[in-house]
């Protein structure tokens, strides 16, 4: 096991943030694309389908430019995928909604929402690189899907009371209280609890989250007189689709590791 250092310099915080911010940078375009287009309109296009035009761009120029790699393309549309139904569930539902009118929509859903799923897994699959981030005492395959499963399962069965997040907090403590994500800052390697990771990472988008709604990316059923904060219960939620998400990008990299050249940065 690689040696890990103990103590942070100020350089290493600058390090931090550089590298987060080139993980970040679909997300962060994405919440650049919602702000001009609440400002700036194109004649004739509603604002949904101008969303979706510029992240379609954006994808391109990420696997033209290869920041991304063919490869990445695979966990970003499992989060597509997985998101659109989400969102078509929620929005269903009466969760929260996407009011404005477009062309690109399924069930009231417009295409362009499921790419800021898909920008959590490019962020993840990008950090991975950017850290050099590697796991240890990570849960055997089996045991992480299979709470990643239910935790998904949640987010549908919670919509009509069934919500057993409290009980998956006890399970998650269990499972990853020993796992650690180490990462590469400047010249050194540290290491965080995967804990602390996955509610940071959650707490960070919660604040995305509400600059989207500022934004009018959506609209939760509070907000429709006026914008307010988004409930903090969501910081939770994001927790959760967090850990489904890394999941999800660990498991495939272990699974592609033994067949491309992709590293499995699971080191036990």
């Amino acid at each position: 096991m690689r040696k890990v250092n103990e103590k942070y310099r100020l350089k290493d915080f600058w390090d931090f943030g550089l590298k987060q911010f080139r993980s970040a940078i679909f997300g962060i375009t994405i919440i650049l694309s919602l702000i001009v287009t609440t400002f700036i309109k194109i004649p004739h296009l509603a604002r949904y389908d101008t969303l979706l035009i510029c992240v379609l761009v954006i994808q391109v120029i990420l696997l033209v430019s290869k920041y991304e790699r063919v490869y990445d393309l695979i966990p970003i549309m499992v989060f597509h995928i997985l998101g659109m139904i989400l969102e078509i569930f929620k929005v269903r539902h009466g969760s929260w909604s996407y009011p404005d009118a477009g062309i690109f929509k399924i069930m009231d859903v417009p295409l362009y929402s499921a790419f800021m799923y898909s920008a959590i897994g490019s962020y993840i699959v990008r950090a991975i690189k950017e850290f050099d981030l590697e796991v240890i005492h990570w849960p055997k395959w089996f045991i992480s899907i299979g709470i990643s499963s239910i935790i998904y399962l949640n987010f549908f069965s919670g919509t009509f009371g069934f919500d057993f997040r409290n009980l998956f907090y006890l399970f998650i403590l269990i499972i990853f209280w020993k796992t650690k994500f180490t990462f590469v800052l400047r010249t050194k390697r540290y290491q965080m609890p995967a804990i602390l990771s996955f509610f940071l990472i959650g707490l960070f988008i919660y604040f995305a989250e509400n600059i989207g709604s500022y934004f009018s990316a959506w609209t939760y059923s509070y907000q429709l007189k006026a914008w307010k904060f988004v409930d903090l219960g969501k910081i939770s939620s994001w927790t959760l689709l967090i850990i489904v998400s890394i999941i999800i990008v660990i498991e495939l990299q272990r699974y592609f590791s033994q067949k491309i050249k992709i590293k499995n940065i699971i080191n036990d």
